[in-house]
């Protein structure tokens, strides 16, 4: 726990430009009894929506930090403790990454073994985590998976295995997404980034046109060479779908039925609105000034 505070401090010092994100983080640092380097400072309660797990979150901590002022069952107080401990334990961390593509595959394959673990400290939520993390597992593709020779935190060990698995066809070869049985979860414990690794990794080379030469160098030799540079400027600039998707449904149930009908007008006030909230990210007087002067 003193690690996830001290990794919290540091990235609360980020500039972060989605107020959400830094709420979260401020209210995981204050349930691990720690303090954010701008003071305890405790926002009203905002709305929830479907489409984002955050609020949800959010609501969570705020609950359990005001228990005392709720008429709340024991039965009521222990499940909302047990969902923080598992956001603090699991989620916090892999959903402050998540944005980052080059993450993606190694950050997904360690966060199902870690729901899998996680059912020494609470099977039911490990249960109903882990049915839900198989659904969601793009990202160990073949193709998709060979954004993993980007990410630095992926040891030098495993990415010299990755590399001797492009050359080997295996039954995954031509698959688009890797579909885990939850009741067979168990296995990927034994598994590492090579085993989703194959020939068809190779195209998510053609398709991003980068240069493949490093691949023929040492992973401990990358970071010097140009093109490994190169290409992981091209990497870093990929952005990861769900973070986006989230955003752009809770976007057009918003504006869907609001001033025009007209698909081609919505397509247009719906760019308009990103572009503005883009700008303006809240309605305080003194961004709009800053922007004009």
């Amino acid at each position: 726990m003193r690690e996830v505070r001290l990794n919290l401090n540091e990235s609360a010092k980020l500039v972060i430009e989605r107020g959400k994100i830094i709420e979260l983080l401020e209210l995981t640092i204050i349930f691990l009894g720690g303090v954010h380097p701008r003071g305890i400072s405790l926002r009203v309660p905002g709305a929830i929506h479907h489409a984002r797990w955050m609020a949800k979150a959010i609501y969570c901590f705020k609950i359990f930090l005001f228990r005392s002022q709720f008429r709340l069952t024991q039965r009521e107080e222990m499940s909302i403790a047990s969902v923080c401990v598992f956001i603090i334990r699991l989620y916090i961390k892999a959903w402050f990454v998540a944005p980052m593509a080059s993450r993606a595959p190694y950050q997904d394959l360690n966060f199902l073994k870690d729901l899998i673990r996680y059912q020494s400290i609470d099977k039911s939520i490990s249960e109903v985590t882990i049915k839900k993390m198989c659904g969601h597992l793009w990202y160990l593709s073949p193709e998709a998976a060979a954004l993993s020779f980007f990410d630095p935190h992926v040891p030098v060990d495993t990415k010299r295995k990755m590399i001797a698995a492009l050359n080997m066809d295996t039954e995954e070869d031509n698959i688009n997404r890797y579909v885990l049985n939850p009741k067979e979860s168990i296995g990927i414990l034994n598994k590492g980034l090579e085993d989703f690794i194959c020939v068809s990794s190779m195209q998510f080379f053609k398709r991003f046109k980068i240069n493949t030469d490093f691949l023929t160098t040492d992973p401990s030799k990358w970071n010097d060479d140009e093109h490994f540079k190169k290409s992981t400027a091209i990497v870093t600039n990929i952005n990861v779908v769900n973070d986006i998707a989230e955003r752009g449904v809770k976007l057009i149930e918003e504006y869907n039925t609001k001033i025009t009908n007209d698909e081609t007008q919505k397509q247009y006030l719906l760019q308009v609105v990103c572009d503005y909230r883009n700008k303006y990210p809240d309605s305080k007087k003194s961004t709009i000034l800053q922007k004009m002067f």
